[in-house]
């Protein structure tokens, strides 16, 4: 066994990775099978390159499928520390890509807003002398960034924040929930430090777990179906692809695994063996 020596970069990890599949088999099932239809959804898409709207839309998809397709691998591999902390960003990216299929103005404000970012880098650019913003430095002129920020005063944008679009999305129960939960391992607060930890009898600090996770699991990968049933609905109803069926039983199949959420939960002790 080489996990002590490579960690998750060794073979061993192959063992839990054959067991975690079996054991939350009818959740990575629904995975694939709504990565199939994704997968199928893409090629389908009749991208009008001069369409905003469109090409936005379907771009912020194919990096969210690939966001969907990252978080099941991690999951496999037992780093489902580093799966929730992709799957909150997707979420994130599931709030733009739904207003962006929804509402025809939103493609102009979403431009804009990286505009405001533009902006904030140039200056963080003059102000720190990083060499890393050497090229951004030259750039951006006393003249560019006024030329910009005169633009930005001129039209009004503004920097996004997540949950203003959330709501305007109608995920605002999305974002109170597990967007929420999710935040806690990418703004690494001292809960979320507690499932590296093993504590005995007494609630003493014993011993460090480095091993492979799979506590959560299925609710990481429940999740992560939700998110992109819901991307497959904003998407397929912009392209108007038919697809209400397939989306249907997908529906309808995440239902079902509702009652097994939180069956497979284990002792922290038995991962680290």
């Amino acid at each position: 066994m080489d996990f002590d020596e490579k960690g998750f970069l060794g073979t061993s990890i192959d063992d839990f990775s054959k067991s975690v599949q079996t054991q939350y088999s009818k959740f990575f099932e629904l995975s694939h099978d709504i990565n199939e239809l994704a997968h199928a959804v893409k090629f389908e898409l009749k991208v009008h390159n001069r369409d905003r709207q469109e090409f936005l839309s379907a771009t912020l998809f194919l990096r969210l499928l690939n966001g969907f397709e990252a978080v099941v691998i991690l999951g496999i591999k037992g780093l489902l520390f580093e799966a929730k902390v992709v799957l909150r960003s997707v979420v994130e990216s599931l709030f733009i890509l739904k207003l962006l299929c929804e509402k025809e103005d939103f493609p102009l404000e979403y431009l804009g807003s990286s505009k405001v970012q533009s902006l904030k880098w140039m200056k963080i650019a003059h102000e720190t002398q990083d060499p890393n913003f050497e090229s951004l430095r030259k750039y951006a002129t006393p003249e560019v960034m006024e030329t910009l920020r005169k633009e930005i005063e001129q039209h009004g944008l503004k920097k996004l924040d997540v949950e203003p679009i959330a709501k305007r999305a109608g995920l605002h129960h999305f974002y109170n929930t597990q967007y929420r939960l999710l935040s806690e391992e990418v703004h690494c607060v001292p809960i979320s430090l507690d499932p590296f930890l093993v504590q005995d009898e007494n609630g003493e600090l014993s011993s460090f777990d480095w091993g492979p996770k799979h506590d959560d699991l299925d609710m990481v990968l429940f999740t992560n179906v939700q998110m992109l049933l819901v991307a497959l609905e904003s998407i397929t109803q912009l392209f108007e692809g038919d697809k209400k069926e397939k989306l249907e039983q997908i529906r309808q199949a995440l239902k079902a695994l509702t009652p097994l959420l939180g069956a497979n939960k284990s002792h922290h002790e038995e991962d680290a063996s």
